[in-house]
């Protein structure tokens, strides 16, 4: 949706989140490059009421090949049993 951060699927980045831009994103890739970090883990979250969108990627700093990703969806309150199963399966 135009002038709101969203995509179009009505969830919206959450206070403080946006999404980045493919140069950012190779930014990053350098930065990690330069510090010898062999991989990034991003991730945004979106609210649309009481429901939530979290995203995750793992990325190769090697190549910037995407190496894992995962998207949850889920009602606000299982947040933390969300952020619990991300940690587990990275």
């Amino acid at each position: 949706m135009p002038g709101n951060g969203g995509n179009g699927d009505g969830y919206t980045p959450d206070a403080g989140h946006s999404r980045c831009t493919a140069r950012e994103t190779c930014d990053e890739i350098h930065d990690a490059r330069q510090l010898d970090i062999g991989y990034l883990l991003r991730g945004n979250l979106r609210r649309k009421g009481h429901q939530i969108r979290i995203s995750n990627q793992l990325l190769d700093t090697a190549n910037g090949g995407i190496r894992w990703a995962q998207r949850y969806g889920a009602p606000l309150d299982t947040l933390f049993d969300i952020q619990d199963e991300s940690v587990a399966r990275v």
